[in-house]
């Protein structure tokens, strides 16, 4: 990434790298700029800190947050990635004293964080590549249970940074528009990475807006990475076809694509929506991209040729003939969770946790994941099913079905947003699951929200659900949807 930096600004100087919309209005960066803020970041470093030290950053999606990026990897010193969300503050700094960071280092300074101008140093290059393979340390959704930590590493980003280039066919003429944040590995490695390894334009911005994603339209983005979430809020709006004229490839990841939501987005762009299926563990394990076999219904994609992978059997009942869970070992397989976890099989095969079926040539679909199902008096109940009837009930807006664990028994519970609370009621909804599922099935507590807890990258968050619902959280019980 360093060198391709070094590269770019030298070949292409004024050529911009990275555009941000902030305060209101779009402002570039070019590729000489972003290199010598990027060496100014890595001589500080190299003065201040050993290789191998550990230092805390909040992205926060602006060229300056990815200057100090490319500075301290430059140094060899290895970063721990988090968003930059104000209301996320003490979650950083729990992270930053679990990986025990020297420094934290964020968009402004205070109360024990250093602001990014702390470190941005003005140098007239070269930006050096890493004496050392740089680790970074990156948190789980937690979408499913607590967060864990995960041990990348920074050639592990840029191989992904490639699969990205080569799959979607990513070039100098690109423009790459991804409002999602820069700390998690989709955007790490599908933008970021991406973009820096074929020289195409970052478009980005601290904050989803649906104002901002237009005016990007208007300016020639030519490929949209979003989240399930952020297609869901653009497939509602109203969208001339000239707008997004330029667009010629829309990426999802981040959680599965509703059937709706990907027909509602097709119809407004004109382009159909291919799913990314990976983790932050593992980087992209399948995806869809242009081909002329239509992609069936459910599919998450092919397996990715550079991908190991077998199915270890399900021992689930009702489960399809030649389902299996998913173990795999990819190009950007991680090294491990922070504190020893013992991650990897003997054939060092990382269990994904989720079960699948693999057609002829790879295509593979998720059927469920293995930390959803609620085990209710010795009797597996799968979460995607009871959400399935839930969304189907014209009561309910949005539900999260999930499992909580009380004195060594689980059951099962819901956590829903009503239409119109004042004509429906739980009683109702539990009417209507009754009806249409089995008698263990049913929710044994509904509890109604007025909105469902979200990360940034539109998943359901359990551990705030848990806590919105006035149930302890606890590490490890089932969660709701599939990745």
């Amino acid at each position: 990434m360093h060198r391709q930096v070094e590269q770019h600004a030298a070949e292409r100087p004024e050529a911009s790298a990275v555009r941000v919309f902030t305060a209101g209005r779009w402002v570039d960066t070019d590729w000489l700029r972003l290199r010598d803020m990027a060496a100014g970041v890595s001589e500080h470093a190299r003065r201040t800190y050993r290789a191998g030290a550990r230092v805390a950053l909040a992205l926060d999606n602006s060229a300056e947050s990815l200057a100090v990026f490319l500075g301290l990897t430059s140094a060899s010193v290895d970063v721990l990635c988090l968003e930059a969300d104000p209301a996320r503050a003490e979650v950083r700094r729990a992270a930053a004293r679990r990986v025990g960071a020297r420094d934290s280092i964020g968009p402004v300074g205070g109360d024990g964080v250093l602001a990014y101008a702390d470190v941005l140093e003005t140098a007239e290059g070269p930006l050096e590549a890493p004496d050392r393979n740089p680790e970074l340390l990156g948190m789980t959704s937690g979408s499913t249970g607590e967060p864990r930590i995960v041990r990348q590493n920074l050639a592990n980003i840029e191989r992904g940074g490639c699969v990205y280039r080569d799959t979607y066919g990513y070039t100098a003429h690109d423009s790459l528009l991804g409002p999602i944040p820069m700390a998690h590995s989709f955007a790490m490695m599908g933008l970021f990475a991406g973009a820096l390894m074929s020289g195409a334009r970052i478009v980005t911005m601290p904050r989803f807006s649906v104002s901002a994603v237009h005016t990007a339209f208007d300016e020639g983005a030519t490929v949209l990475l979003g989240t399930p979430m952020i297609y869901r809020i653009l497939g509602m709006a109203s969208l001339p076809a000239e707008r997004a004229s330029s667009l010629r490839a829309l990426l999802s990841s981040g959680g599965p694509l509703p059937t709706d939501t990907r027909a509602q987005a097709e119809r407004v762009f004109g382009l159909p929506v291919r799913q990314i299926y990976g983790s932050t563990e593992a980087g992209v394990i399948a995806c869809q991209y242009d081909r002329e076999e239509p992609w069936q219904d459910g599919c998450a994609g092919r397996i990715h040729p550079s991908a190991t992978w077998e199915l270890r059997p399900a021992g689930v009942a009702d489960a399809p003939a030649g389902a299996g869970w998913l173990h795999v070992r990819t190009a950007t397989l991680f090294a491990g969770y922070l504190g020893g976890d013992d991650a990897l099989d003997e054939n060092g095969l990382y269990d994904t946790g989720d079960l699948v079926s693999v057609g002829p040539g790879g295509d593979l679909t998720v059927l469920a994941r293995k930390s959803s199902f609620i085990n209710v008096g010795g009797r597996k109940v799968e979460p995607g099913r009871v959400s399935a009837v839930l969304d189907a009930c014209a009561a309910v807006a949005e539900a999260h079905v999930f499992g909580h664990e009380k004195d060594g028994e689980e059951s099962v519970h819901a956590a829903v947003v009503l239409r119109d609370p004042c004509a429906a009621s739980v009683a109702d909804v539990l009417a209507f699951c009754r009806e249409r599922l089995a008698a263990y099935e049913v929710p044994h507590r509904v509890h109604v929200l007025s909105a469902l807890p979200r990360t940034s990258l539109g998943k359901a968050d359990l551990t705030a659900i848990k806590q919105a619902c006035a149930l302890p959280a606890v590490a490890g019980t089932g969660g709701g949807s599939v990745r």
